[in-house]
């Protein structure tokens, strides 16, 4: 899900061609676009979401599809950015193939919308990441709201200063893209020597970000 819960994979294109090649199917919502525009404002839905999952779960099983036997069903991270985070968090609650997801300059706080508010924070059943882009994003202090309201499961706040769209404006994702790369490794692959990345308030790898977790 995009920003303003536009059909626009465009804006996130960059992000995901990148991330693909190291092993991830990545299914964005929308028709293909050339550019950023916004025209048509075709809005996306949270029904999508289980939509791709179910799509792509048939195609690991179907012997003619280039994926049979190429997914594993059981590791399904969803992403989100601005108000696509709702759809996330609306479409989560039953959902038990997602071990993870990932929100980009996103946040509920006391806000509701496309079916999700504050207390759907309460049926996360997989562990959340959310990337801010520090005080100047408008929607960071929603996100520190839904990181101090997340119990039990584990949560990771990352803020750096790159505003509200974050580093989604830098070539290829930027620092938004080499972080997600390192919590997907961990998430998804095992990797735990990127788990100090996300346990201490500082990385070395990621100078830009300060790092909250529990």
């Amino acid at each position: 899900p995009d920003k303003t819960g536009v059909n626009l994979p465009a804006t996130v294109e960059e992000m995901f061609t990148e991330i693909a090649p190291h092993g991830y199917v990545v299914i964005a919502f929308g028709e293909l676009r050339m550019t950023k525009d916004l025209k048509g404002r075709h809005k996306t839905n949270p029904n999508q979401i289980t939509f791709a999952i179910d799509w792509a779960m048939q195609q690991s099983k179907v012997e003619h599809s280039p994926y049979y036997n190429l997914i594993d069903t059981l590791k399904i991270v969803t992403l989100g950015q601005l108000c696509g985070d709702a759809q996330v968090l609306a479409q989560q609650v039953n959902d038990y193939h997602i071990k993870t997801h990932i929100l980009y300059n996103s946040g509920m706080g006391d806000i509701a919308m496309t079916g999700a508010n504050s207390t759907t924070l309460k049926s996360l059943h997989a562990p959340i990441f959310y990337m801010s882009g520090g005080k100047s994003d408008i929607v960071t202090s929603n996100a520190i709201k839904d990181f101090n309201r997340i119990k039990p499961i584990s949560a990771v706040l990352a803020h750096t200063t790159a505003g509200h769209t974050g580093a989604l404006d830098e070539p290829q994702g930027g620092s938004y893209t080499r972080l997600s790369f390192a919590w997907l490794d961990w998430q998804l692959k095992g990797d735990k020597a990127n788990s100090k990345i996300f346990t201490n308030k500082r990385s070395n790898q990621f100078p830009e970000f300060t790092i909250t977790s529990k």
